[in-house]
């Protein structure tokens, strides 16, 4: 039941954070208009794609040590404050050797109303990256408070993030006028907003030293570069969709599937709040315990998510076009798509939590290895015919698949029935009903 209480306070400032990012969102597609919101897409993608393959898996190693031994805390938080910064650099100067390259994916054959939205497109890039060790930053210290089960702390952080954005996006619009560049930078100062209050709060529950520990270090970097296939292959899974839009459509299609993708990851709140509830208990526990609390987990999270799936596809028909604009309309049908496989997809995350826990890192790699293969085939085949709804269709598909393989790669493991993480039980029902009426 605490678990259940703990997700369920998460989630809620888990969509506080996301509904500041909803208004950020919208006044940035409304500012910039399809073909300016997907050039903005696209350059914010640019770290954050970067950070993918920057993070080698070194946070969660941090954070399961954290978990498994919070009296060496305060060193495993300065060896990823460190690693943030010395390993981002690295990187920001691997990304700045092909600035000429970035610049001409984002921009392509760009129309004058590309150019005009843009503003100087090579200061909005060259800010892009240069804030790639503020998102490394903030999934790392996130990561060390939830081990430290301050998970209210990096939820609030995350608040205070989306919260800076939305004021910073009109007020910088005021001051630059409406272009991509000016949406950059209220991006960038608000991930240094949000990292400066996680650090602060970090610093309150470490314990033990606060200076880098070289062997801790090699420890989680050894167990991360481990687990670093999946994360990678599982991102791109999210994310190469949008990629792969600009490459087969224009910049106006990846403006308007940029909001079906983003409020699709949005609805992931959900999961995400499981999965933070469940790392510090998890990786704590017995395999037997574990046994008996995934599969409840994951029961619960069908009976909440599959309901409000269904839910926001239904009222984004109408929602969509009168938030974002008639020009968004677009986005509304992909998005009722994707969110069934978002659902699915979750299911597999968090058992792979559950793995992660027990140490097993890499076994994920297998069902998004599969999964990205199939969604890079099927978008190729797709989207030339029936543009942003098959990349919706493509995401579908592999969203499922992944959730699914991971299940079955879940049984295989624990021998944990498939129906037992899946299918919901009387009991399930009755303990979320007795949650709420404890919260009424």
């Amino acid at each position: 039941m605490s678990f259940l209480r703990d997700s369920l306070g998460a989630a809620a400032l888990q969509i506080v954070a996301v509904g500041l990012q909803f208004v950020g969102g919208v006044m940035v597609a409304r500012g910039l208009a399809p073909e300016g919101k997907g050039i903005h897409a696209l350059v914010i993608l640019i770290p954050d794609m970067a950070r993918a393959f920057a993070h080698m898996g070194f946070g969660m190693a941090c954070t399961r040590q954290i978990v498994k031994d919070p009296s060496k805390s305060g060193r495993i938080a300065s060896n990823l404050v460190v690693f943030a910064i010395v390993v981002g650099a690295l990187f920001c100067a691997g990304l700045w050797a092909a600035f000429p390259w970035l610049q001409e994916f984002v921009e392509a054959e760009g129309s004058a109303a590309i150019k005009t939205v843009s503003g100087d497109l090579g200061q909005g890039i060259a800010l892009a990256i240069l804030g790639l060790p503020l998102l490394m930053l903030e999934g790392f210290l996130s990561g060390a408070l939830v081990g430290r089960r301050a998970i209210l702390a990096a939820n609030l952080a995350k608040v205070a993030q989306a919260a800076s954005f939305a004021l910073l996006v009109p007020v910088l619009f005021y001051l630059d006028g409406k272009t991509v560049t000016a949406a950059v930078k209220a991006w960038a100062l608000s991930f240094a907003i949000g990292d400066l209050l996680a650090l602060l709060a970090l610093l309150m529950v470490v314990q033990g030293r606060r200076r880098p520990d070289l062997q801790l270090a090699k420890k989680a970097f050894t167990f991360g570069l481990k687990a670093l296939p999946t994360s990678i292959s599982v991102y791109l899974l999210l994310r190469l969709d949008v990629v792969l839009v600009r490459y087969l459509g224009t910049a106006e299609d990846v403006g308007v599937y940029s909001i079906s993708a983003s409020l699709a990851m949005m609805f992931q709140i959900i999961g995400f709040s499981v999965e933070r509830a469940m790392v510090p208990r998890i990786m704590g526990r017995t395999s037997e315990e574990a046994n008996a609390l995934t599969p409840i987990v994951t029961r619960s999270f069908i009976l909440v998510a599959a309901p409000l799936a269904t839910v926001c596809a239904l009222l984004a028909w109408p929602c969509v076009p009168w938030i974002f604009g008639a020009e968004y309309a677009g986005a509304v049908l992909p998005l009722a798509i994707i969110l069934p496989g978002v659902v699915i997809g979750n299911i597999g995350q968090i058992a792979n939590t559950d793995l992660l826990g027990r140490g097993f890192p890499g076994y994920a790699s297998i069902s998004a290895g599969t999964a990205l293969a199939v969604n890079v085939g099927l978008n190729f085949y797709l989207i030339p015919r029936l543009g942003i709804v098959g990349a919706g269709i493509a995401s579908l598909v592999c969203y499922s698949i992944f959730g699914l393989l991971l299940a079955l790669i879940y049984r295989w493991l624990t021998g944990v029935r498939v129906r037992e993480l899946i299918i919901p039980k009387a009991e399930d029902v009755q303990r979320i009903l007795q949650l709420v009426r404890r919260r009424g």
